[in-house]
């Protein structure tokens, strides 16, 4: 289930991926509305009363909660938040919920979010990074791994953080990240990096000066 949060004064809602459970999604041939736990689940997509924008995380297979038909994915894409105020989105899901992309496969994503970027944003507006897949930023430590070829993070959503100089990063994909925050130095600024766990977080950025903070629920 999404976390329980107020968003009565909220914007939107940012879903950074892995909206469903991979195995359960593929393994499970009921109609998932059948199941009342999932039933609410689909059911939280259709009714909030603000945008939610979700990407594609390696779980996503399939949409069996009708996430992705009911909120706008925008998987390599820039969407408006609010007045000066928009979302970029990097993202990708393969034929498998293990498969992890390599490099290549998300840099046509990035590639696709900064040329959005040039067209819409304007040199005053702010973004917000919304990303399943990780950049490699300074001083990031290895979980349990370093691939050469991703898995963990990845040079391409770095690089299009530096150039997007986005006010916040939402991230996921990486557990052992849940619930942590960091500020790091990206393209000459200030860059928050927060990695919402399952009770989720909320993040605020001040469409005016890009300055971000975060607060954790209670």
């Amino acid at each position: 289930m999404p976390p329980v949060l107020d968003d009565a004064n909220a914007t939107a809602w940012l879903h950074a991926g892995d909206v469903a459970d991979g195995p359960s999604a593929v393994e499970d041939e009921s109609d998932p509305l059948d199941d009342p736990l999932r039933a609410a689940a689909a059911r939280w997509y259709t009714t909030r009363p603000v945008p939610v924008f979700v990407v594609r995380g390696n779980h996503d297979v399939t949409d069996d909660l009708g996430a992705f038909a009911a909120a706008t994915d925008v998987t390599g894409r820039v969407s408006r938040l609010a007045d000066g105020l928009w979302v970029a989105g990097v993202g990708w899901g393969g034929e498998r919920y293990f498969e992890l992309p390599l490099e290549s496969d998300l840099r046509a994503a990035c590639d696709d979010v900064e040329r959005m970027a040039r067209r819409l944003v304007m040199p005053r507006d702010r973004v917000v990074l919304l990303t399943h897949y990780p950049p490699r930023l300074p001083g990031m430590r290895s979980v349990d791994r370093d691939p050469p070829n991703g898995g963990l993070w990845y040079d391409c959503v770095r690089e299009l953080a530096e150039s997007l100089r986005p006010a916040a990063v939402v991230q996921g994909h990486v557990h052992k990240w849940a619930g942590t925050s960091q500020t790091v130095t990206l393209g000459g600024a200030n860059v928050l990096v927060f990695h919402p766990e399952s009770t989720g977080g909320i993040l605020l950025v001040n469409a005016s000066d890009g300055i971000a903070g975060m607060e954790w629920p209670a």
